[in-house]
């Protein structure tokens, strides 16, 4: 194994995937390096890929990887289970693999439209836009959807709608439901330019460890200990206190709104006890783009339309 630490489940994949070749194992990679091939970039500890065999033929499967080393465990799903089986592969440094297979819905020839991506100077293969958009919108869960939208808003081929509706259909009603949302939403966004962060352009949030307080006129308008720190490019820090944590019977939503092509539509209020001065005081991004999705349902203030931002205070 090409593995010395762990954090390394991307090469532990490139292992694995070498022993499906040699069983002449078809194979597609999904999950969070699925959608980063996709947009939504996010770090996860383990790699997940789908087979093209049946739940039997993966007891033979795990002796082959036991030969080569892996610590393996093979569980069923029971008849509610959306996945036919898990067969979870690890090596020294708890890097790990999880291979799929028997799931619901799933359309078979999704391996014949895999894509192939470069990882380390070798070939991978990942499912096609289409397949992963509907397998997440399937699975339901709110970063599955937002790793839906997001997919859908960068896709830099066209995107196939009539496949992708169709595979939606395999899933269920619930599925096409949510595919008819994710594409609404991505038709009243794809009018204007949408960028993602990257080296030219970092985004980084991260928990304030700190108390933050806001006040306008000596009145306290915002009081959080769960306050986010959002850092990007060369611009100044902001801090997003969640909405919870502010009294928002002291502010007034205004018809002003901006776009970021990083995070999405802005919208504002104003805070009416700081008169003209706090005309629009305050931002949120309240559907914003999968890249900065943690600050949903926060808002920030304008350090110079308020009396104090305090950070720390006891």
């Amino acid at each position: 194994m090409r593995t010395s630490a762990s954090g390394e489940s991307t090469l532990l994949l490139l292992d694995v995937v070498q022993i499906l070749g040699k069983e002449k194992v078809d194979y597609a990679v999904v999950g969070a390096m699925a959608a980063s091939v996709y947009g939504a970039i996010r770090a996860s500890r383990d790699a997940d890929a789908l087979l093209s065999i049946g739940v039997p033929a993966l007891s033979g499967l795990e002796q082959s990887f036991r030969r080569a080393g892996f610590r393996t465990e093979l569980r069923s799903g029971d008849f509610e289970d959306p996945i036919g089986a898990v067969l979870t592969l690890q090596d020294g440094f708890d890097n790990q693999v999880d291979l799929l297979v028997g799931i619901r819905g799933f359309d078979a020839e999704a391996f014949s439209r895999s894509v192939e991506v470069a990882f380390d100077g070798e070939p991978l293969k990942f499912v096609s836009l289409e397949d992963f958009v509907a397998m997440k919108l399937f699975a339901g869960g709110p970063q599955d959807i937002a790793d839906a939208k997001i997919a859908l808003e960068v896709a830099l081929e066209p995107v196939d709608l009539n496949l992708l509706r169709k595979l939606a259909a395999r899933y269920g009603a619930q599925t096409v439901r949510s595919l008819e949302n994710v594409l609404g939403h991505a038709r009243k966004t794809n009018s204007k330019p949408i960028k993602l962060p990257g080296p030219d352009h970092p985004i980084a949030i991260s928990p304030t460890q700190d108390r933050v307080t806001v006040t306008v006129q000596g009145k306290r308008v915002a009081d959080t200990r769960e306050a986010l720190t959002l850092k990007e490019a060369a611009y100044p820090p902001v801090l997003y206190i969640p909405r919870k944590d502010v009294d928002m019977t002291q502010l007034q939503r205004t018809s002003h709104q901006t776009y970021c092509p990083y995070k999405g539509e802005c919208s504002y209020y104003s805070i009416p006890a700081g008169a003209e001065r706090s005309v629009n005081a305050v931002w949120t991004y309240e559907t914003p783009y999968a890249a900065v999705v943690e600050i949903k349902d926060y808002l920030a203030f304008y350090p110079d339309r308020v009396d104090t931002i305090e950070v720390g205070a006891a």
